[in-house]
């Protein structure tokens, strides 16, 4: 890769995860409050369920349809070794790192959405600026996966359920994104 080389395709912004504070309307943990993936995940899926229940009959079968239910998005994929950072980026940071900040960044919001007194003023975001998707969720699931394949690879499974569709609620996302979430 060229030095200074970016991406110009929409997967150049790649997904960011952001801890928000909803109580005072700022990003929180002390300049570490949101992680964007150097590396896209090397799988990326949301299942959309609908709340239905079919009741079989007598005389035939019976719906009860509620609407959709809430989307489950799951990521999966590796920081990399030594991945390739946004000119924007201040510093050199390897895979392991980004891994770690990542994790952090994840167990911070859970240690502080876990007390039920303050738990809705802590919002975990999910950017998915490729596809133009941006979330509310909780994260449900993060596993760690190493393999003897490779080594030097951090690979991580993150499992989230959506909680709010925030096409919705916020102005305008080009705006959101200029102020450098990386």
């Amino acid at each position: 890769m060229q030095k200074g080389w970016q991406r110009k395709d929409k997967l150049a912004d790649g997904f960011t995860f952001e801890y928000y504070n909803k109580a005072t309307g700022e990003r929180v943990l002390n300049g570490q409050d949101a992680i964007t993936l150097f590396i896209n995940p090397e799988e990326f899926t949301v299942t959309e369920p609908a709340r239905i229940t079919v009741t079989q009959t007598k005389g035939g079968a019976f719906v009860d349809h509620f609407g959709r239910g809430l989307k489950q998005v799951s990521i999966r994929g590796t920081t990399g070794f030594n991945p390739p950072q946004p000119l924007s980026y201040q510093g050199k940071i390897s895979g392991h790192d980004h891994f770690i900040q990542l994790r952090k960044l994840i167990r911070d919001w859970q240690d502080k959405a876990k007390d039920p007194a303050t738990s809705k003023n802590h919002i975990m975001r999910f950017y998915n600026w490729s596809d133009q998707e941006y979330w509310e969720v909780v994260v449900t699931q993060f596993t760690l996966l190493r393999a003897v394949g490779r080594p030097q690879l951090y690979q991580y499974n993150i499992v989230m359920t959506v909680l709010q569709d925030m096409q919705k609620t916020v102005r305008t996302m080009e705006d959101r994104k200029s102020t450098r979430l990386n």
